[in-house]
């Protein structure tokens, strides 16, 4: 008896040989062999591919920690970098995440307004990946009146990263350099959508 099914745009066909299983038969000539395991013929199984409705979580990429960067004012770095370094840009339409000067608003930490989103976490938040990604108080600039010792701030980029920037601090405001230290860990290629 053969029984046979189209399924999600593939065959599935299942059979049952019947006459006599003694090990004699089995696999005794080339090409003629006995399973009592479905197959499955042309298309994809059941359950995986586009549109299957497959609900498995995607793997959580490493995290990659650096420890004490210092951004000087006008820089910023890109998180595909390895390791990221501050380089000279304009921080709200180049790299992922950066120190601005704004005589409007007063500097700020920034990120490229037209691809990338940040987000200040409050104390209670987790500083994780899953924290960053559950965070949708979106923005583009945090002014440093608003930033101290400790503030971490989620970063997503148009390029598939999340970083998480720890402020370590300011530099004093007699200090020649204008810059932020900050810890940051990055995620790569983790945006799931």
């Amino acid at each position: 008896m053969v029984v046979a099914a189209l399924i999600g745009g593939g065959a599935y066909v299942a059979g049952q040989i019947s006459g006599s299983d003694s090990k004699d038969d089995q696999g005794s000539s080339k090409g003629n062999s006995k399973s009592s395991t479905p197959s499955q013929s042309g298309g994809a199984a059941s359950g995986t591919g586009a549109g299957s409705g497959n609900s498995k979580a995607p793997v959580a990429p490493k995290a990659a920690v650096y420890s004490n960067i210092s951004i000087p004012r006008g820089y910023t770095v890109t998180f595909a970098d390895e390791p990221p370094r501050p380089e000279k840009k304009d921080v709200f339409y180049e790299g992922d995440f950066g120190y601005a000067e704004d005589i409007v608003n007063g500097d700020a930490l920034a990120t490229n307004q037209s691809k990338n989103t940040m987000a200040l976490l409050d104390p209670a938040e987790p500083g994780s990946l899953d924290g960053c990604r559950a965070n949708t108080r979106y923005t583009t600039s945090i002014t440093k009146d608003k930033l101290g010792k400790g503030s971490r701030i989620c970063v997503k980029t148009g390029s598939g990263h999340y970083g998480l920037v720890t402020v370590r601090a300011f530099a004093p405001k007699e200090s020649p350099s204008q810059f932020v230290g900050v810890d940051l860990t990055v995620w790569r290629n983790a945006v799931t959508s």
